[in-house]
């Protein structure tokens, strides 16, 4: 069986082999007790997969330079203001998790447009191909550079570790034991 939705509103009787949470903990108020929840939930032995933004993307380096030029002020960072309440890095994410009853399985970063994950960016970063045209038929080099976005951070990700997004496989190692206050 699977479920859609805000693991707050699920019945807490229930429990899961798998969850997902993709592009959820940045807009956590508690992203530990998040975890913790998320924990709680889960059988022994049971998988979670987190997506987020990774702050030390290299395009969020390179966003930061050109955001006032572009009018692009509103963010910083993957940090949305009012949208995304903490950033991450690969090594604060394996914290959490392990922090959380977590053995962590797998961690790595991802480009824009990887079909693996995040699939929206595929409609957000248009081709090159799709850029082009849109900037030749606007008059504006605008979408043309935003589709040399995706072949930036593919690069970034696979020479220097440094992608625009993290994925996360952890599995819970104990018997089922629940988080309280005070853990």
């Amino acid at each position: 069986r699977c479920i859609h939705g805000d693991i707050t509103r699920v019945d807490s009787t229930l429990s899961f082999d798998v969850i997902k949470a993709s592009q959820v903990i940045e807009h956590a108020l508690d992203p530990v007790g998040l975890m913790k929840q998320l924990f709680n939930q889960q059988v022994s032995g049971g998988y979670v997969l987190i997506e987020c933004p990774n702050n030390e993307g290299a395009f969020w380096y390179v966003k930061n330079i050109l955001r006032k030029p572009f009018d692009r002020m509103n963010s910083y960072k993957s940090l949305k203001l009012k949208e995304h309440l903490s950033g991450f890095t690969k090594t604060s994410l394996r914290m959490i998790l392990e922090k959380s009853g977590y053995k962590i399985i797998r961690c790595h970063d991802y480009p824009v447009r990887d079909r693996r994950f995040h699939h929206e960016n595929l409609l957000w970063y248009p081709t090159i191909r799709a850029g082009l045209c849109r900037s030749i038929r606007l008059r504006d080099s605008y979408h043309f550079l935003k589709s040399l976005i995706p072949v930036f951070d593919s690069v970034s990700s696979k020479l220097a570790g440094r992608g625009t997004h993290m994925a996360i496989l952890g599995q819970k190692l104990t018997d089922g034991t629940q988080f309280t206050n005070a853990a």
